[in-house]
């Protein structure tokens, strides 16, 4: 029994190790953000709740802070998982809320045009005229756009969402 015993020390030292010096491995998660209010210092707490019932706390690194006006979407986030929550590097909407697929990305001006550059497709979208006029004081902001292609890269908004200021 003790030569077992040694003989197994060294494993058993290395998975701790590696348990310890590993934070977590690169995955993607799927699912339902849930916002909770934010407490009276700090930041809300970000959840997604997963297909099979599991709920993780999103850590959020400054490029996914968007994920914060996102409660009732599904999104794909990719990261790595740490301890019980998920540590997120990238993100994208998959659903905005009603079934519709968003088109997300920052309000900009080219010449006479207002557009977004859309991060799921990363296609460039002219946002049609009654569009531009909503959306031109969010000029430099994260926005989500609820919409439909209407012509080549012409986008005829419906809705839209500001994510981030």
């Amino acid at each position: 029994m003790a030569a077992f015993i040694h003989r197994s020390t060294p494993l058993a030292a290395l998975l701790l190790t590696g348990m310890l010096v590993l934070p977590g491995c690169g995955a993607h998660l799927r699912g339902l953000v849930q916002v909770e209010p934010p407490p009276p210092v700090g930041a809300p707490t970000v959840r997604l709740r997963v297909p099979d019932g599991h709920t993780w706390r999103l850590r959020l690194t400054e490029e996914a802070w968007p994920l914060r006006s996102l409660d009732g979407c599904t999104v794909q986030v990719e990261g790595r998982r740490w301890l019980r929550s998920f540590v997120v590097a990238s993100w994208q909407v998959l659903d905005a809320g009603d079934g519709s697929a968003p088109f997300v990305g920052e309000v900009h001006r080219i010449g006479v045009n207002l557009m977004i550059e859309d991060r799921n497709s990363g296609m460039a979208l002219i946002l049609d005229e009654q569009g531009a006029e909503n959306l031109s004081a969010l000029e430099g902001h994260v926005v989500m756009v609820r919409g439909y292609i209407v012509g080549p890269q012409a986008l005829r908004v419906v809705g839209y969402r500001v994510l981030a200021e």
